[in-house]
């Protein structure tokens, strides 16, 4: 039985010793915000502590992290998901699959509440970008280099995304529907209650998107004198039908003055499903056919995610003294089985069937513990407790050239993969004014425990380790409207569980897969100096960062003959990036806001032991914006889209791509609001991503057509409701 590091304990002898020190611990100095009475404080799920510098048309900042607030985007209120909210933000990408990175890192953590939430890791994650709705978010904070505070997983850094909440005096709620063509439709509903001590909230919805696209791979290979030794086609067309549905209900309830209860639960369920031709094309080296197979595929992709939470807060006297105690479990399944109807033409074969079948069950359980307390001369003091525990039960099974669509199974497909981890961890940071100048510090201590048990082969690994991690972050203002900030931290990337499975997958004719049980994780450097200019609502941000990785974990493709193509991982690449992201926001006229971001980046791949005699180094430029008019009082038209550019990978690149949305909303009355939102306004949603080595080609290319109209109402009642202000969008 492993030994905690320490115990809940500890806190709790911290949290007594700093009521007793509470009333001769000098107050923080008056530019601190007041401490917030528990009638209004936020719930205890929520991000503390966190300094505010400068707060302009929903932009804030603090010495560690830039906060947006999504609610003034029409999209993402009028229906849009997560990840359309997202890929808005100044350095962040997802892309058409769903994949989301900073700064051309896709190794993201995402948080909900401060928390990890297992919607957003592991294979679903994709999924639950493209589909759950942004609406019941009500800002995004973006940690690029995060303080210890935080898990140092994700050498790209941290998204945060903060819960909507209310806790005025009131009972209040909002309906919601829209409809659109290619069958996008949207419902959805959310109630507050308040009353006292006691705050209650519900959100829920259904919504329905067809997406009609294909995948297209050409592979070519080639022997050591670079003559061609094979060409394959796999070409996907698929009609993809997504449906899902949420809800989430949490309660506060105050104790006493100082102290509070909250619970909460949180459901996400959907399924991705879709069918069309999916033909198969191989030729020899000289362009003669081996292969000519026409098939049809039948996909589906059901998900189901439900955690529970529990959490309690108590205050003290003195600003931002607080300690919180948290849990929460959480089950996730997720399957992936996809079927297949062949009939061979060379060689001609009768018609037989095909399937890949995917199971994965996955729980994952956390305490934590959090307390702050402000020190001598506006120093503020905050340690922690987190335990991390996930248990995943992987399985594969399928079936080739079967004579029915149910089979038989073939032996050689099963398997079953047992992936257990747990990390525990202690955390001090410290921050401290100095005049104009302020410095935070942070360590962080971690043990993590990784079994491995690899049922199909009778392999185990097991593994034991510990490490620090350091933080540093400095600002200095300048004047009243300027400031710069440096930062340092370390940070690792843990592989997922499924990269560690070494059974190897059958997925197509063409494709294989295999997990490797001995990766290390990424080691990350990381170094940031920013620029900070505000004046009234104008704000420019400028900021050179730099990233050092070493043992970086990468997929390695490689011929096994007659076009199959394995996908292995392997701590391979060595990585150095760099680059200079620029923001901008404020009006052009009085009516008319923009916020733009652009980021030129560098990027240089060790990947000589993947066969390649020297360093690979790329550029890259992409960009983004939003144009926001105020027409009337009660009309606001929006144009935002972006363009990413190209990103070197350890074998190849990712080809630019971009995209363009419209958005309209008129208010009838402070309760009722139409929206309008055109989406891929020019159908250029794509992906293409290339691997180019001495003896393999291959490129695929991904073509959705996303492009629809989607009208909708938005009515919100009960309540004191309030005018919204300039360019605040459906915050009701």
């Amino acid at each position: 039985m492993r030994k905690p590091l320490t115990s809940l304990g500890v806190l709790m002898a911290l949290s007594a010793w700093g009521q007793a020190e509470a009333q001769s611990a000098p107050a923080a100095p008056p530019a601190q915000p007041a401490p917030p009475q528990p009638a209004a404080a936020p719930p205890a799920t929520t991000v503390q502590g966190v300094t505010v510098t400068s707060e302009q048309g929903g932009f804030k900042s603090a010495i560690d992290r830039k906060s947006y607030d999504l609610t003034k985007d029409i999209q993402a209120q009028a229906g849009g998901t997560i990840g359309d909210a997202l890929n808005g933000l100044p350095g962040v990408s997802v892309d058409v699959q769903g994949n989301i990175s900073i700064r051309g890192d896709a190794n993201v953590q995402i948080l909900v509440d401060g928390k990890p939430s297992g919607l957003f890791t592991g294979p679903g994650r994709a999924q639950v970008l493209q589909t759950l709705p942004a609406d019941q978010y009500e800002r995004a904070e973006v940690l690029t280099n995060p303080s210890t505070q935080y898990s140092p997983n994700g050498s790209a850094g941290i998204i945060n995304l903060i819960s909507k909440k209310t806790r005025k005096p009131t009972r209040s709620g909002s309906l919601r529907v829209m409809d659109g063509s290619s069958q996008h439709w949207r419902l959805g509903g959310a109630a507050n209650y308040v009353a006292g001590p006691l705050s209650f909230n519900i959100n829920a919805g259904l919504a329905n998107n067809r997406i009609d696209g294909g995948k297209s791979t050409t592979s070519e290979g080639f022997d050591a004198a670079g003559t061609p030794t094979f060409k394959s086609i796999d070409a996907d067309q698929v009609t993809d039908v997504q449906r899902f549905r949420f809800g989430t209900a949490g309660v506060d309830y105050d104790l006493d003055a100082k102290t509070r209860v909250s619970a909460g639960l949180q459901y996400f369920g959907g399924e991705e499903g879709g069918n069309g031709p999916s033909p198969i094309r191989v030729f020899d080296g000289a362009g003669a056919p081996t292969l000519i197979e026409d098939r049809a595929e039948h996909i589906s992709f059901p998900l189901s995610d439900l955690t529970g939470s529990l959490s309690l807060r108590r205050t003290f006297d003195g600003d931002q003294h607080d300690l919180t105690l948290s849990a929460s479990a959480e089950r996730m399944t997720l399957s992936a089985p996809d079927y297949y109807t062949d009939v061979g033409i060379l060689p001609a074969l009768p018609q037989s069937f095909e399937a890949v079948l995917y199971d994965s069950v996955s729980l994952k359980n956390s305490v934590k513990a959090d307390y702050e307390r402000p020190m001598p001369r506006g120093g503020q003091w905050k340690a922690g407790y987190e335990l991390d525990d996930e248990r995943d039960q992987q399985s594969h099974s399928g079936f080739i050239n079967a004579p029915t669509p149910n089979g038989p199974l073939d032996p050689a497909q099963n398997n079953r993969f047992h992936f257990n981890q747990t990390i525990q961890a202690l955390y001090t940071t410290y921050q401290q004014p100095f005049g104009k100048a302020t410095v935070l510090a942070g360590l962080r201590y971690e043990t993590t425990s990784l079994d491995i048990d690899q049922e199909t082969q009778h392999l185990t690994r097991s593994r034991t380790d510990g490490r620090l991690y350091a933080s540093l972050h400095l600002s200095y203002q300048i004047g009243d409207a300027q400031s710069v900030t440096a930062s340092y931290s370390q940070r690792i990337e843990r592989p997922q569980p499924q990269d560690y499975d070494p059974f190897r997958a059958v997925l197509g004719p063409l494709a294989q897969s295999q997990g490797n049980p001995d990766l290390r994780p990424q080691q990350t450097a990381d170094y940031e100096l920013g620029y900070q200019y505000k004046r009234g609502q104008t704000y420019y941000l400028a900021t050179l960062y730099y990233k050092d990785n070493r043992e970086g974990v990468t997929p390695v493709e490689q011929d096994l003959g007659n076009g199959v193509i394995l996908t292995t991982q392997e701590n391979l690449a060595s990585s150095r990036s760099g680059g200079l992201e620029l923001a901008a926001s404020g009006k052009l006229v009085k009516t008319v806001t923009y916020n733009v971001s652009a980021d030129a980046a560098w990027n240089q791949i060790d990947a000589t032991p993947l066969g390649f005699a020297q360093r690979r180094t790329g550029e890259s430029l992409s960009g983004r914006g939003t144009i926001s008019w105020q027409a009337t009082p009660n009309d606001v038209i929006q144009a935002n889209g972006f363009l990413n550019g190209k990103q070197l990978t350890a074998q190849g690149y990712n080809q630019p791509g971009g995209a363009m949305f419209l958005g309209y909303r008129h208010k009838f009355d402070p309760h009722l609001s139409l929206f309008v939102t055109a989406l891929d306004v020019f159908n250029t949603l794509s992906y293409r991503q290339v691997f180019d080595t001495a003896t393999l080609h291959q490129e695929q290319i991904l073509q959705f057509r996303q492009r629809a109209l989607l009208v909708g109402l938005t009515y919100s009642f009960g309540g004191a409701v309030k005018q919204d202000p300039q360019f605040d969008f459906g915050t009701h």
